[in-house]
C-alpha cells in the first residue's frame, strides 16, 4: 500500500474509534445507568449479609432469565 492509502486508513480507524469512545462515555453517563451505578457504589459500604443476599437475588434472577430464554 502506498502512503496515501495508509494515511486514509489510519484516519478512518481514528474516526471510528473516536465515535466508539464517545458512545461509551455517553452510555456510562446516561441517566438510565445512574440507578445501577448508585447501587454498585453502595455495595462496598453495605454489610456482608446484605451484599450476600443481594448477590443471591441477582444470581437467582439471572438463572430464571436463562431458564426462560432456554425453555
Amino acid at each position: 500500500m502506498d502512503t496515501e492509502t495508509d494515511n486514509l486508513l489510519r484516519g478512518i480507524i481514528l474516526i471510528v474509534l473516536l465515535f466508539a469512545f464517545l458512545g461509551m462515555v455517553a452510555w456510562a453517563w446516561s441517566k438510565k445507568r445512574k440507578k445501577d451505578f448508585e447501587f454498585m457504589g453502595e455495595l462496598a459500604l453495605d454489610d456482608d449479609d446484605k451484599t450476600h443476599i443481594s448477590t443471591q437475588k441477582a444470581s437467582q434472577s439471572t438463572t430464571q432469565t436463562t431458564k426462560i430464554t432456554e425453555g
